[in-house]
């Protein structure tokens, strides 16, 4: 076993079948058991099924080790499946793939929002037991649907990786991120959010109903959305106010726009005696133009919204547990496994052992680093799959960061590009975020949509997980803000208060504060 503290241990190498990955940009710390049951498992559920629509021959499973959440994204088991799938699956990507954007704008958000939206205001007091029982399986289909929604969606990011290939291998720019600068531009219900922000102080109740359930985790039921602590949203707002007129989220969001249209128009232009290939690559952009939308919008609407109402309804059941004696307060119910929760409404067992335990395994699980992998890692196939180059390499930046002799530099993924020399803050929660001063370096672990505000503030960011096509290169991008992600060790390697240099093109941070110029004479590391 490796062994981290007194309390808690994680598996070694050899003592874990497979090879497994701490999901850090989702669920950055312990998720409360009944989350694992109800949001993660199904997550793997509908992600899978969704793949299997395209003939992939790659499952998702996960993995509960002391309350973090660990994903492998793995071949299914049986090979003569696998075969049958392969002869498939590349003219399904052709065919499917391109229509996932369409198809999210036609028919997966209307009947997401159409489900979810009633969920705010559902009262859930006059439920009998039994019905709680059935509503709970209805909610918990209902999570396993729209994470197969979520599965399609993840296609979306071929579209993306196809057309920026393309363009890159069109313009060969010096910059890594230009090719996604082209994606930029498009309105997305974050961006909407900042228009309603402009009239916060009169319209704060609307607002928190239409916005304020987005929270700081993704997977965690337990995890307290804005409507019910105000405090972040109202910080975030606070920040804003204090920015000069070119930092206004509307300009930046215009600058990326015209930033856009001059990109493409270059490269239309330098492909105008190619009529073939640039066939092409407006074909593929038709399809790719969806991709950074969608990773705001999806994000609101499943990952945020429907956890949020869910956390509502568990809240609910949690009530009415409390009224029979199984527990002293209403989220003791999130400590409890589903059948743990069923069996306790149905014969009012005393649970306060059992949540007072988890409570504190929980409490020292978070005190404790975890691994970022746990097992050993399978060979390199012998052909790259583009699902998996899209999904685990350019959005989960799942791939070891190249080691550096340089104790004063870290390497990781350029994420967007220019360079920027200032005052650190580790940030480790949206909470912690929102005491960002301007202009200073924010160093996190990941971010999600209920961040946006906040890129607004910093002058560049460093994040320990994430790819190009991470929401924390997307939006860093959208800002204008350098950012280098995948740095895996940049929360633990950088203290507050210490200058550093951020170089978003290359990809690295300097910890010594050394400029970009003085590092290219002085770093030995590469």
């Amino acid at each position: 076993m490796t062994t981290t503290n007194d309390e808690i241990t994680f598996p070694g190498p050899d003592e874990i079948e497979g090879f497994w990955a701490l999901d850090k940009m989702h669920a950055p710390r312990p998720v409360t058991p009944l989350s694992f049951d109800l949001v993660v498992r199904t997550l793997a559920e509908g992600f899978t099924k969704a793949q299997a629509e395209y003939d992939c021959p790659i499952m998702v499973s996960t993995k509960e080790i002391n309350h973090y959440f660990y994903v492998a994204f793995h071949p299914i088991p049986d090979e003569a499946e696998i075969a049958d799938r392969m002869t498939r699956y590349h003219s399904k990507l052709d065919t499917m793939v391109p229509g996932v954007g369409k198809t999210w704008d036609e028919e997966w958000k209307p009947e997401v929002i159409a489900n979810n939206v009633p969920l705010k205001t559902a009262d859930y007091s006059g439920l009998s037991d039994d019905e709680l029982v059935a509503k709970l399986d209805e909610l918990t289909e209902q999570m396993r649907h729209q994470w197969w929604i979520h599965g399609h969606i993840n296609f979306v990011l071929l579209s993306s990786s196809a057309f920026c290939d393309l363009y890159d291998t069109i313009m060969k720019p010096d910059d890594p991120t230009e090719s996604y600068q082209t994606l930029h531009g498009f309105p997305t219900t974050s961006v909407d959010a900042s228009d309603e922000g402009r009239a916060f102080r009169e319209q704060l109740d609307q607002f928190l109903f239409e916005y304020g359930w987005r929270h700081d985790a993704v997977y965690d039921l337990a995890d307290v959305p804005w409507r019910e602590n105000p405090s972040i949203p109202l910080a975030s707002i606070a920040n804003m106010m204090e920015l000069d007129d070119s930092d206004d989220p509307e300009v930046v969001y215009q600058q990326k726009v015209a930033k856009r249209e001059e990109l493409l128009n270059a490269a239309r232009t330098k492909l105008a005696d190619e009529p073939e290939t640039l066939a092409k690559f407006d074909e593929l952009y038709e399809a790719a133009r969806y991709s950074f939308p969608l990773t705001e919008d999806h994000a609101f609407y499943i990952d945020q919204l429907f956890i949020s109402v869910f956390r509502r309804f568990a809240l609910a059941v949690g009530e009415r547990l409390v009224a029979k004696g199984v527990f002293d307060q209403p989220d003791d119910v999130f400590f409890l496994y589903r059948d743990e929760v069923v069996a306790a409404l149905s014969d009012g067992s005393d649970q306060r052992e059992t949540v007072a335990e988890r409570r504190a395994t929980m409490e020292a699980a978070s005190r404790v680093p975890a691994p970022t992998a746990l097992g050993n890692p399978p060979p390199p196939p012998e052909v790259p799959d583009p699902f998996m180059d899209a999904l685990v390499y350019r959005l989960l930046g799942m791939v070891p960061p190249e080691e550096s002799t340089d104790p004063g530099a870290l390497k990781g993924v350029p994420g967007s590009r220019g360079i920027y020399t200032g005052t650190a803050r580790v940030v480790r929660s949206l909470d912690e975020a929102t005491t960002l001063e301007d202009g200073e370096v924010m160093v996190c672990e990941m971010t999600l949509p209920p961040w946006v505000p906040v890129f607004s503030v910093a002058g560049a960011i460093v994040a320990d997980v994430g790819g190009v096509l991470s929401h924390t290169a997307i939006v860093a991008r959208e800002f204008g803000v350098p950012a280098v992600v995948g740095t895996e060790v940049g929360t633990t390697a950088i203290k507050t208060g210490q200058t550093i240099t951020v170089d978003g093109t290359k990809g690295f941070v300097y910890l010594d504060g050394r400029s970009a110029t003085e590092a290219a004479t002085t770093s030995t590391a590469w």
